[in-house]
């Protein structure tokens, strides 16, 4: 009798899970892949991926900064979000420096439709108070 596929899997992953208890950064980050991309856990997956992005592992860290910035399984921080992606980056990582390009402008196009709305209702309340006062 021969062993199941799904015994092989659990049998994989029991090894994958030594080797990210023993501290193995790269390990660790497929733990975390495999509770955020086939569990859908993402708290359990933002755990896997702080122990690897200790050991400096920027792809881990880049995950951290996507969690943080989408607020999936975390309260969106965009603060939080360039930390991280600052710590990959700062290792070389290019997709780090480019999440940080990307976050930075979708920033700048937020904070001028702040401003620009505000500007419409600054605008429109002075416009209502002149046709008061006519």
């Amino acid at each position: 009798m021969g062993v199941s596929n799904n015994d092989e899997y659990t049998n994989a992953f029991e090894c994958f899970m030594k080797a990210a208890v023993q501290g193995s950064a790269i390990t660790q980050y497929n733990v975390g892949q495999y509770y955020s991309l086939v569990k859908n856990d993402s708290k359990k997956a933002y755990k896997w991926y702080l122990l690897a992005s200790e050991q400096n592992l920027s792809s881990a860290q880049i995950e951290i900064g996507f969690l943080y910035k989408n607020g999936i399984g975390l309260e969106q921080d965009f603060q939080q979000a360039i930390k991280w992606f600052t710590k990959a980056a700062k290792s070389g990582d290019l997709e780090a420096q480019e999440h940080i390009k990307n976050l930075s402008d979708d920033l700048k196009k937020s904070l001028n439709a702040v401003i620009k709305l505000n500007l419409f209702r600054f605008i429109n309340s002075f416009n209502v108070k002149l046709l008061l006062h006519t």
